[in-house]
């Protein structure tokens, strides 16, 4: 096969790895010297030093930046580019409220697994957009602790999207890395871009920049409390109990759309009515106890129903307090938020 591609002017400049668990002698070696690129023997073999092989003969093949090649530790390793488009598609990231949050946007499917794959095994919470515009409306909706940015994209390029982004104030200062090949990624900085990175993207510099931001949230991260209420004039009013700058609060309107936020971003404590239709708060209960995910996550249940004795006796195995809305008392109330969301932090 070497020889054969070798004579072939067409195929004659393909590097070649030879990956065998032969015994290569002397005269192999003679053989194929000069044919090849290198030749791994299978009982020496090292995956990064191989990939890193890889990597140098893709990138120095053509004038092209290569394809990345996927470390062999990716989680769920996807078989195929159409494979990579659907991980893209699939972004219902369950992350904890103490892990922090990248969105990668970027439309070669491959450059963005190669990244999701990178922040993953550091530990961080993965969401990806395959251009500017769907990064707006994801930047919006999860308000993400960091973005990638990639300039050249379809739809909406980089720089557009830095200049929506600038005039969001909710998500002005959410810092921006930009990942790029482009020799002007630079005007990006002038737009509010926090550094750049240039392609074939070298994981250990992604990663360094990454951490200098300084994301990960300290062991005293900002509570986040759900208050899931289907009247909107409830949610306003128990939201506006909480002060902004200690607690971060998130609102759901039915049982289905709590559900929904629970598994985007798991709360610190949820304050949850129970008269809701479609999924009512028992429901709600009971799939948050069954899912290992959030089953310790503290329930203040808040009610205009009158609990029957066993409703009461059943419930309180479940939650840690009871508030009924005809008698509702506001102090008490915070005064018992403060106690879960601290013994959670703590």
């Amino acid at each position: 096969v070497v020889n054969a591609l070798n004579t072939n002017k067409e195929t004659s400049q393909i590097p070649i790895i030879i990956l065998t668990a032969k015994v290569i002698t002397h005269e192999d070696r003679k053989v194929l010297n000069g044919g090849v690129l290198k030749i791994v023997e299978k009982n020496s073999f090292n995956d990064g030093a191989f990939i890193n092989e890889v990597r140098r003969a893709t990138a120095s093949a053509g004038n092209q930046p290569a394809d990345p090649v996927l470390p062999v530790a990716c989680k769920n390793n996807p078989k195929s580019d159409s494979d990579i488009e659907l991980h893209m598609d699939q972004n219902n990231v369950l992350s904890t409220p103490d892990q922090p949050t990248v969105l990668i946007v970027e439309d070669n499917a491959r450059e963005s697994y190669l990244l999701k794959c990178y922040l993953e095994e550091a530990g961080y919470a993965v969401q990806q957009a395959g251009n500017g515009k769907v990064a707006l409306e994801m930047m919006l909706r999860h308000q993400p602790d960091l973005i990638t940015l990639d300039m050249t994209m379809r739809n909406m390029d980089g720089l557009e999207f830095l200049n929506q982004k600038a005039g969001m104030p909710e998500c002005r200062k959410i810092p921006v890395v930009i990942v790029s090949g482009v020799n002007d990624a630079s005007k990006g900085l002038s737009l509010g871009a926090n550094a750049i990175v240039r392609k074939p993207i070298k994981k250990r510099e992604f990663l360094d920049i990454v951490n200098s931001l300084n994301i990960n949230p300290s062991a005293n991260a900002t509570p986040v409390i759900l208050v899931v209420d289907d009247d909107p004039k409830a949610v306003k009013i128990i939201s506006s109990y909480f002060d902004t700058n200690a607690c971060r609060v998130i609102t759901a309107y039915s049982g289905k759309e709590a559900m929904h936020s629970v598994h985007e971003t798991i709360p610190h404590l949820i304050v949850l009515d129970l008269m809701m239709p479609d999924m009512d708060g028992f429901e709600v209960i009971y799939r948050l106890k069954k899912d290992k995910e959030t089953r310790n996550i503290p329930i203040i249940v808040l009610t205009a129903k009158t609990l029957t004795p066993d409703e009461r006796q059943k419930l309180m195995r479940q939650v840690q307090a009871i508030e009924e809305k005809g008698s509702f008392n506001r102090n008490q109330f915070l005064t018992e938020v403060a106690n879960l969301t601290k013994g959670d932090r703590e």
